[in-house]
């Protein structure tokens, strides 16, 4: 944004110093510089509209908002952590501070995600990683992948 606003400025700079040297010029030469200025200022616009999608913009329309974006699909995510986070803990007896979870690739709708990345740490890092690995792969929420860390 800010490429554009600077070359917005320097054409607009630049067609007033050519209005300075063309002294005394004729309504031709304004109206030239006048038609470029707005074709720097409305090109980026055109891009924008053409890139618009007014089929998928009604279809979201018609389904709602269409789907589980935006800060409702980031709540989603950080509940699903947090409920993996409690199950590894109270399966395994440990103390919630000490299991992070980090996911990627979360589908809020399906409510999995492609790699569920724990890390135990503190006291838990003494627990059996591969039946935490395990036993979350199991619950078929995404692949699992645990970490030890030591503090």
């Amino acid at each position: 944004m800010s490429e554009y606003v600077f070359s917005v400025f320097a054409v607009c700079l630049i067609m007033g110093g050519l209005r300075a040297l063309c002294y005394g010029g004729g309504v031709a030469e304004k109206l030239t510089m006048g038609i470029i200025t707005l074709a720097v200022i409305i090109t980026p616009i055109s891009s924008l509209i053409s890139d618009f999608d007014v089929d998928s913009w009604l279809e979201s329309l018609e389904d709602g908002g269409g789907g589980l974006s935006g800060e409702s699909g980031v709540v989603i995510e950080e509940a699903f952590a947090e409920g993996v986070r409690s199950a590894v803990a109270e399966k395994f007896s440990l103390e919630r501070e000490d299991v992070r979870v980090r996911l990627s690739g979360f589908d809020a709708e399906a409510m999995r995600a492609e790699k569920i990345r724990i890390t135990l740490s503190g006291a838990a890092a003494l627990a059996d990683y591969k039946a935490v690995e395990k036993y979350i792969s199991g619950l078929g929420l995404g692949g699992c992948e645990v970490g030890i860390e030591i503090k």
